[in-house]
């Protein structure tokens, strides 16, 4: 998220996460579907990109 000027903490606040949830999912350890997807959506790299699957339907909602 560096590359795009976006600030781990200044994220979590604009997006009312904590900042555990945050690094376990940036880490792989978490799997929190919404919370995947905000994080591709800010540095511009699809989900499946950043953290391979085998099956994406499991992730949790």
């Amino acid at each position: 998220m560096v590359k795009t000027g976006v600030r781990a903490p200044e994220f979590v606040r604009q997006h009312k996460l904590s900042t555990s949830t945050f690094y376990e999912v940036a880490a792989g350890r978490a799997k929190t579907a919404h919370v995947r997807k905000l994080i591709s959506d800010t540095i511009g790299v699809p989900v499946p990109e950043i953290w391979p699957e085998k099956n994406p339907a499991e992730w949790r909602q």
